[in-house]
């Protein structure tokens, strides 16, 4: 499931857009996966979909954000090393889920900055 998240004014401009974040099919899959093992889950990424543009709302981006820092502090400390087993189980490397939690913490900054919006591209 192809998804990237895009920042831009409105719908139209999306294909013009050059910020946006790519949202790796196993970290995703990795996140529903083991949603139990963060208090800042965010159930909208339950809903998003390979087909189609969907607007994140204000709530989706702080909430988002706030699931960005929580995943840069778990992999940041590992106090349970179960945690690289289950990183290891679907595929990913710590710092890759650290490198996209990174980057999509900052698109979501610049669109604030910006006064943009983020968009959630599938293809």
């Amino acid at each position: 499931m192809p998804i990237d998240f895009t920042m831009a004014k409105e719908k139209k401009t999306l294909c013009k857009s050059r910020k946006s974040v790519h949202f790796p099919e196993k970290i995703h899959s990795y996140l529903i996966a083991c949603q139990d093992d963060f208090s800042n889950y965010p159930s909208m990424l339950d809903e998003l979909t390979d087909i189609g543009d969907t607007l994140l709302s204000e709530d989706d981006m702080n909430h988002l954000r706030k699931f960005c820092d929580e995943i840069l502090t778990i992999s940041e400390i590992v106090y349970d090393y179960s945690m690289y087993d289950k990183w290891k189980s679907h595929g990913i490397r710590q710092d890759e889920l650290r490198k996209f939690a990174k980057e999509f913490a900052a698109l979501i900054q610049c669109a604030w900055d910006n006064n943009e919006l983020i968009w959630s591209v599938g293809e």
